[in-house]
């Protein structure tokens, strides 16, 4: 697995060991959801996942320029969703006080 660039504090050790028990089962069942799956690998992400029941797939990359190529890289039809990881810390500068 390629390196992954998290923000600071965030665990995604986790993510990384984890899997869907639907996965196998969809990618055989609906082989559009595998090319989407090989599309991702091929374009570098280094952790690709299964949301749910397949409504869904998240990859993880180190920045946004190898983000940018991944919908070059997808299959006609599917759309890309950007977001980036955040800590407690984070989020709690996000905080508003009242």
């Amino acid at each position: 697995m390629g390196r992954i660039a998290w923000e600071e504090g965030v665990d995604w050790g986790m993510a990384a060991r984890g899997w869907n028990d639907l996965e196998p089962l969809v990618r055989r069942r609906f082989p559009e959801v595998g090319h989407v799956y090989n599309a991702l690998i091929e374009a570098g992400a280094p952790l690709v996942r299964l949301s749910g029941s397949g409504a869904t797939w998240f990859a993880c990359f180190d920045d946004s320029t190898e983000s940018a190529e991944l919908e070059r890289a997808l299959p006609a039809g599917c759309r890309v969703f950007r977001a980036r990881t955040m800590n407690r810390a984070s989020l709690q500068r996000l905080r508003v006080v009242q």
